[in-house]
């Protein structure tokens, strides 16, 4: 069954946004911009949309709902072992963390806080939570030291990724995001691994952090 012409554009719509708001960065697109890429007037864009910020709101939560639907479905598989989790939580993450790099997030909140507000509660309420229960599972198969505290290393990895990833340290390093993103996950979770699980991290064929395309 074709889809109705309305969900045409308005899909239209939200796929040039996510184009242009994660890679130019939210506040230097215009409307007037996103109606000039698409070939159609701003009062097109309003019949689906009450302002740019309305659109951004949807791609963010878009983006929330893939996120969190790939990661619940690996957390909650009672199949899966903590090094297993792993190479297949951040081949998930990373997407996600190359797209809304620091200056994305940055200008977000700076010039839409309402959206920057639902997204950091998001991000507080159940991604750091939910990382902290992946690393006290390691601590009780015996694949992290059990001597590390999980709410400080969950403290201590949401730091890093922020500092790592801003666009002047990797202008600095001569880094892409994607390099950036595999040693740290690389260096981060070889150091609190006991030595028997840092062996299977390194089983050849599962890298840490699948290549992004």
């Amino acid at each position: 069954m074709a889809e109705p012409k309305e969900d045409q554009i308005r899909r239209r719509i939200l796929r040039e946004a996510d184009e242009t708001f994660f890679a130019s960065g939210f506040s230097a697109v215009s409307m007037d911009d996103l109606a000039e890429r698409l070939g159609m007037s701003k009062k097109t864009i309003y019949r689906f949309f009450s302002s740019k910020e309305e659109i951004l709101r949807e791609l963010m939560r878009n983006l929330i709902n893939d996120v969190q639907e790939g990661v619940d479905a690996v957390l909650l598989d009672p199949r899966l072992k903590f090094v297993d989790k792993l190479h297949r939580l951040f081949a998930i993450i990373s997407a996600s963390v190359i797209r809304l790099r620091q200056p994305v997030l940055d200008d977000i909140r700076r010039n839409a806080m309402s959206v920057w507000e639902e997204f950091d509660e998001w991000r507080r309420g159940h991604v750091l939570p939910k990382f902290q229960r992946l690393v006290e599972q390691g601590i009780a198969e015996g694949d992290v030291k059990p001597e590390l505290n999980p709410q400080l290393l969950t403290f201590m990895y949401s730091a890093l990724v922020r500092q790592v990833m801003n666009p002047q340290t990797l202008t600095q390093l001569s880094l892409s995001s994607t390099d950036a993103f595999r040693t740290l996950v690389t260096v981060f979770f070889e150091g609190i691994l006991t030595p028997n699980a840092r062996k299977r991290y390194r089983t050849p064929g599962k890298p840490a952090v699948e290549e992004i395309r």
